[in-house]
């Protein structure tokens, strides 16, 4: 615990107050000094060399100095960069604690206080100045992110970043978010654009203070010399658009299942993907192929993060101490510096609003307005198909549908590039969606593959999710699902009525077949999908007598009236909240917070039991790390060494399993992340290998897990924990897009690695990144828990911080916090909120 101790300190260094700006400067410090001993005693070997000091070594000495020389040069450009990066990064330490300005697009006064959490508390008149105010606070604290996204939308990544961007701009580009943005906006309904350009005129008020010099811009800016454009409306619809594709993560799936086709025949390949949502377990392909990749990369870039999914619970008014119900959401997304989730509380007249936000948008991801609150999870339905079209061998902008060659509409455009040339691309769209190859300009696959998404409708979400948060019953909350495209997802609902519910909303694709994974084939209609599932027939629940409800990406097949096709989704998490929620008692939001950072894997033992059983080990160490495996009570807390054996012993049975089908090297690689457990994939995988194989394979993990503990940790097993294993980083933009200097000064801006509890399997649910690696991918790095009968003190964890400034005292203040499981409350009550003020910007119409 101590080296867990000492990661976070470090962590917690960079960028604070001024003390601990004071011991940031103090590494530098003695680079500098050592830099400085290195040079002089490099002078002092010249000096004797000048003075005839030649001896027999001579040449050794020859050699040693020009490597001195060498180090001493490394050291000084790196003590010059940290120097420069630490004064960047103390010349920004976010906007003073208060202030006034006279600002134009305002109606009426408004107030922006934050409390000592660096939450803003918004007081105006009307919502469209509540809009407006959030707008302004988003920009004060996350202009950087915001940015960010915007480029991601966008597709102007490579602009700030080279060509190491450009495929990620293609696929913006490709996809057309800055073009259905455009086309969505005059759509809108009167409320919601006013809201948004609400929003907009209050983050380019902040934006007119940078202007003027009366503000800094954020070192990120700096760093890259840019000046940010003003905010438009189209920015915010384009940064929702990608947040649906982050959320919809069948592309990924569909490519792997078409290289398994080709590989191993359909029936085989269709044993590793679900039929129904009972069969889920945690997907194991998301971001692996070209196109996931890059899909993957733009998810973490943006700033958005992607998802592999959520929980949620609903606990009904007779199960709760106060006697009204609650609500808990934890989403599960990557972790970042800034993270994805921004809170905020908002009070506009007599309507009140807090919860979450994403950055660049007026919308609030999950919370309360005191009559109802909400809460969203992620579905893990396929929302896209690839199509592949019979293109004219002449002429590839034409294709074949029904018997009859037909055009495709070809939008030229140039993606401008940090330090070379624009790069031109070409955007061929078919009745499916646009052809892939504008991506990969030279897959030989792409060449032909056309996309149907969900998200191409005219219309995205930001109508339904900016009327939902004004809602104040069901019907006003189902009304505004209604008008929901994307992202689908469940969405949870308690009202101070006493009742909850759940609804699914979003389109979700009806097929002629089920698959939804397969490329199909574009020439023919029969493939084309049929519409979308009725919102009416979509799984809803509402009542005041209906049970405690623990909400997963995959609701229940048998309450689907339409055929619907599924990724997997992890469901023993879901199940380990439930038994944790049947035990007896009254419920409060300090429970359901107390369930939420449960670290204990009912499924890790009941896997170990099943496969040890056909273990007879040979080898003193394999013998060792079954007893530990066998001893292990299912705790995944940092201390735990059963859990870190039994997460290695089964990444390294899974490859062994899948050498012996006839994939190539690359798909089992895929596949391999796969979870060998009852009822998954991998299950079947078993049933193939045979008891001979799969005893030889247990063995081989065995020894393998054993090796790895020792290189990876440490020689003495008694140091080996779970937490030395699975760490969490909190990593900046600049370490996931920058090489050399770039990445260099993104990873002094993340946060050092950390030890981490939990797993796929347990309430504090943890997916690892992949083969080989235990370390932490995706997390709940947000959690919300509130209860109707008190919405004044709900409660929330961030894993990071309120600002995205690096010198910030709010950059990562809340990761103790959240790692420790220590709720903060979000205050809503008036008298809270001014006895905590920490400090007050006033927002003053401009004269005409």
């Amino acid at each position: 615990m101590a080296g867990l101790r000492d990661a976070r300190d470090r962590a917690r260094t960079r960028g604070r107050d001024s003390r601990s700006r004071a011991r940031d400067r103090k590494p530098a410090r003695s680079l500098a000094r050592l830099g400085r001993c290195v040079l002089h005693a490099h002078a002092r070997v010249r000096a004797d060399r000048a003075r005839g000091l030649q001896g027999p070594g001579a040449p050794v000495r020859r050699i040693l100095n020009g490597a001195v020389l060498v180090a001493g040069v490394a050291l000084l450009v790196a003590t010059v960069g940290l120097v420069a990066v630490l004064l960047l990064v103390g010349r920004d330490p976010g906007p003073p604690a208060r202030g006034a300005l006279s600002v134009r697009g305002l109606d009426a006064n408004a107030r922006v206080v934050r409390d000592p959490f660096g939450v803003p508390h918004v007081e105006a008149e009307t919502l469209a100045d509540a809009c407006f105010a959030l707008g302004f606070a988003h920009a004060q604290d996350r202009l950087w992110q915001m940015e960010l996204a915007r480029r991601s939308a966008h597709g102007r990544l490579a602009e700030l970043f080279g060509e190491g961007a450009l495929a990620q701009d293609r696929l913006a580009r490709t996809l057309g978010f800055s073009a259905a943005a455009a086309r969505e906006r005059p759509q809108l309904g009167r409320e919601a654009r006013a809201g948004l350009e609400a929003y907009a005129a209050g983050v380019n008020a902040w934006l007119a203070e940078i202007a003027a010099n009366h503000a800094t811009r954020p070192f990120e800016l700096r760093w890259l010399e840019i000046e940010p454009e003003p905010w438009t409306p189209e920015d915010s619809l384009a940064i929702l658009r990608l947040r649906a594709w982050n959320l919809g993560r069948s592309i990924s799936a569909s490519l792997l299942l078409d290289r398994l086709v080709a590989e191993i025949g359909g029936v085989p390949s269709r044993d590793f993907f679900p039929v129904r949502p009972s069969d889920g377990s945690h997907d194991p392909f998301a971001g692996l192929l070209s196109l996931g990749r890059v899909s993957d990369a733009l998810a973490r870039t943006s700033g958005l993060g992607g998802a592999s999914g959520s929980l949620g619970v609903l606990v009904p008014a007779a199960r709760s101490r106060s006697g009204k119900p609650l609500l808990a959401n934890d989403p599960h997304v990557g972790f970042s510096s800034p993270p994805v989730f921004y809170l905020a509380h908002l009070r506009a007249g007599r309507f009140e609003l807090s919860g979450a936000t994403w950055p660049g948008l007026p919308i609030f991801f999950t919370g309360t307005n005191r009559q109802i609150a909400w809460g969203q999870v992620a579905l893990h339905a396929s929302v896209s198909d690839l199509f592949e079209e019979a293109l004219d061998p002449n002429d590839p902008t034409r294709y074949e549908r029904a018997g009859r060659w037909q055009s495709a509409r070809v939008e030229s455009q140039r993606i401008a590039v940090r330090g070379r040339a624009p790069e031109p691309i070409s955007i061929v769209v078919t009745e499916h969606g646009p052809l892939l190859r504008s991506v990969f300009p030279d897959p030989p696959r792409a060449n032909s593959l056309a996309l149907r998404w969900t998200g191409q409708a005219e219309r995205s979400g930001a109508e339904a999710l900016y009327r939902l948060q004004r809602c104040g019953d069901w019907g006003c909350f189902r009304a505004a699902l209604r008008e929901l495209r994307a992202p689908a997802a469940t969405f949870l609902y308690a009202d101070a009525s006493g009742a909850t519910g759940t609804q699914v909303a979003g389109d979700l694709p009806l097929r002629a077949i089920e698959t939804g994974l397969l490329p199909l084939a574009g020439a023919s209609r029969y493939y084309d999908w049929r519409g979308t599932a009725d919102f009416d027939s979509l799984p809803s629940s509402y009542g005041a007598s209906l049970p405690v409800q623990v909400v997963s990406p995959h609701p229940e097949a048998a309450s689907f009236r339409t055929p619907i096709t599924w990724l997997w989704s992890n469901q023993g998490a879901a199940e380990r909240v439930r038994e944790l929620l049947a035990r007896p008692g009254a419920l409060d939001v300090e429970g359901l917070v107390a369930i939420q950072r449960d670290t204990v894997s009912r499924r890790g033992p009941a896997t170990v039991k099943l496969l040890l059983e056909h273990a007879a080990p040979a080898s003193s160490a394999a013998q060792r790390v079954r007893t530990l495996l066998l001893e292990w009570d299912g705790s995944t807390a940092t201390d735990s060494v059963g859990a870190s054996l039994y997460h290695v012993f089964r990444q390294r049975l899974a490859g062994k399993l899948l050498e012996g089908l006839s994939l190539s090297k690359g798909s089992r690689a895929l596949l391999a992340q796969a979870e060998p457990a009852p009822g998954v994939a991998l299950a079947r995988a078993l049933d193939r290998v045979g008891r001979e194989k799969l005893a030889s394979s247990i063995d081989t993990a065995l020894d393998e897990t054993w090796s790895f503990m020792r290189t990876r940790v440490s020689a003495n097993p008694k140091r080996w924990s779970w937490g030395a294993v699975h760490e969490v980083r909190l990593e900046h933009a600049f370490e996931r897009l920058g090489s050399g200097t770039l990445g260099w000064v993104g990873r002094r801006l993340g946060s050092a690695a950390f030890a981490a509890p939990g797993d796929p399997d347990s309430a504090w649910t943890m997916f690892s990144a992949g083969l080989g690696d235990p370390s932490v991918a995706l997390g709940p790095a947000f959690r919300y828990a509130v209860d109707l009968g008190d919405p004044d003190h709900a409660l929330f964890g961030l894993a990071g911080g309120q600002s995205g400034h690096p010198g910030s005292a709010h950059y990562a203040d809340a990761l103790d916090d959240w790692l420790g499981g220590r709720p903060r409350p979000l205050w809503m009550h008036a008298s809270d909120v001014s006895y905590h003020q920490k400090g007050t910007w006033e927002l003053h119409p401009a004269e005409p």
